[in-house]
């Protein structure tokens, strides 16, 4: 067995810092996650009106997949104005890092301690960053190769990297086919081997899109636990968040101001700073089929790859 051991230095670690309260990191966000008292003010304050648009928006969106009675029900709860608990992650291939399933499994949980807590129907919802462009960061996995005893990367391989958002990207069958031959070679044969196999091809074949098959997997997943999904460049979710794409807009200087501050903040209380950026909108626009980050250079609103004004 080759076993390699990593030292964590626990005093300087974000997760331990918000499970035991710290005023560095709560001081930074609206609620404590540690204390029940936060769910209790979440759960009982007002929903904004939007939960039966939001319904049919996922609706439509999960339209192309078998949906189990579970979601079914789930979306009639957030119709009906239920609340929900929401995470996200990226489109990797195959499903991604494993984390992308500790996400999803601890969405379940939290929504179902939710439920039987306060006796109201929580949802779980997972959302699919398909506004993304940074191909490189999902066109591999690892997976564990027991002979070598050790991880091997597996990646799709393209002549070009795309510059558009995941979500309008389409990739080649055959090659992304063979990637999934390259991955179950190294992967150790079980009796659920040749199922997955013929589903993961079978998703391939019926679906186009990078996030519709990330999508379509995860829902093979995770449909018996009611998980709903929707993908952040869906067009009749973006219609519906446009009044407050304008608010940014309109208000982006207060908005990089505030973001400005707070990660001086953070830093000044010897934190990392989370984000490095030099826009001052904090907005991409898809534009000539890529995904152009938005600035403000005083008169104009411009594109950094093509120069657009606005």
């Amino acid at each position: 067995m080759d076993c390699k051991v990593v030292s964590l230095n626990e005093k300087d670690q974000f997760i331990p810092k918000i499970k035991s309260s710290d005023p560095v990191i709560t001081g930074l966000f609206q609620y404590d996650a540690a204390q029940q008292t936060s769910f209790e003010k979440r759960m009982s304050k007002e929903n904004n009106g939007r939960e039966a648009a939001l319904a049919n928006v996922i609706r439509e969106y999960m339209s192309d997949l078998k949906l189990s009675s579970e979601q079914e029900l789930n979306i009639q709860h957030l119709a009906n104005g239920s609340k929900v608990v929401i995470g996200g992650q990226q489109a990797g291939l195959f499903g991604g890092p494993l984390y992308t399933f500790h996400k999803i499994f601890s969405i379940i949980t939290l929504s179902k301690e939710l439920t039987d807590t306060h006796k109201q129907q929580v949802v779980p919802v997972f959302w699919i960053a398909g506004e993304d462009h940074d191909f490189d960061e999902v066109n591999h996995t690892f997976v564990y190769n027991e002979n070598h005893g050790s991880l091997h990367k597996v990646k799709y391989h393209t002549m070009e990297m795309p510059e558009t958002t995941v979500s309008r990207y389409y990739p080649d069958k055959a090659e992304l086919k063979q990637t999934l031959k390259t991955m179950f070679i190294h992967m150790k044969e079980t009796v659920h081997t040749q199922g997955l196999l013929e589903i993961c091809d079978r998703i391939i074949d019926q679906y186009d899109s990078w996030t519709d098959m990330f999508k379509a997997l995860l829902h093979e997943t995770f449909k018996a636990y009611g998980v709903l999904f929707i993908d952040a460049q869906f067009e009749p979710l973006r219609k519906m968040e446009a009044p407050m794409f304008k608010k940014i807009l309109k208000k982006h200087q207060l908005l990089d101001d505030a973001f400005r501050a707070t990660q001086q903040r953070t830093q000044n209380q010897g934190l990392n700073a989370m984000i490095q950026t030099d826009t001052n909108v904090h907005l991409f626009l898809h534009d000539e089929n890529m995904r152009q980050l938005v600035s403000y250079d005083g008169k104009h609103f411009k594109l950094n790859k093509t120069d657009k004004t606005y």
